[in-house]
This record gives structure tokens, sequence and C-alpha cells, in this order.
């Protein structure tokens, strides 16, 4: 029983992990086509590709792929894009997540997919695998 109620709860963390991801793809793809921004501005490029690394990333999550590179893959993603908004803004960072919707809304999907990532992450150890018997 404990098993079945361990793959549940990972299952939750799958799909919370991957809507939390696809939240903050969501986010940049809007910030994307809502902005301004030129082609030499350095977040366009950025932003395109960790919207095609969250996108393809969720995807295998959520078909049933559960490996610790995976989910590094996606926490380090995740992770980029949460630091970068500090970096970009500076001391400034509190003032700009709440003069931007978009970005709070970013930052929220990036903090819980890191969570949920991690924890998935920190289960799918080979050590923390159920024990199949003595060895």
């Amino acid at each position: 029983m404990a098993a079945t109620s361990e793959r549940l709860g990972d299952r939750a963390l799958r799909l919370v992990g991957v809507q939390a991801a696809l939240v903050s793809a969501a986010a940049h793809l809007l910030w994307l086509v809502s902005s301004t921004a030129g082609v030499s501005d350095i977040r366009v490029p950025l932003f395109s590709a960790a919207i095609v690394v969250l996108v393809a990333g969720s995807a295998a999550v959520f078909r049933g792929y559960s490996h610790r590179r995976l989910y590094s893959l996606l926490i380090g993603t995740l992770a980029v894009l949460l630091v970068g908004f500090v970096i970009w803004e500076g001391s400034a960072t509190v003032a700009a997540l709440a003069a931007e919707p978009l970005a709070a809304i970013a930052w929220a999907g990036e903090i819980v997919g890191i969570l949920a990532f991690g924890v998935l992450y920190w289960r799918s150890h080979p050590d923390r695998a159920a024990d199949s018997g003595p060895r």
C-alpha cells in the first residue's frame, strides 16, 4: 500500500511541476509576444530557448519519464529564469514584480516548479528506491 501512495504522491508532484513549468513558459511567451523588445534584446533568444526546454521537458515528464537528469534540466532552467530576473532588475526586483503581473506569475510558477521537481529529484535517487529485498 505504501508503494501505491508513493506513486500517487510522485504523480501529483509531476503534475504540479509540469503545470508550474508550463505556467512559467506561457508567461514568458506572452511577454515575448506583447513586448516591444527588439532583436538586439538578449532576453528574446534566451526566453525562446527556455520556453522550448520547459515545454519539451514538461511533455517528457507528463509522458512518464522520470529521470534525475530530466528533473535537473527543468530545475536548472527554472532557476536560471528566477535568478536571471533578480540580476536583470537588481535592487528594484520587488517593485518590478509588483508592476509586472506576468513576471509575478512566472516567478510563482518557477518557485513551485523548482520545489516540485526538486522533491522528485530527491525521491528518484537510486538509494531511495523501493527496497526489493535483501542484497
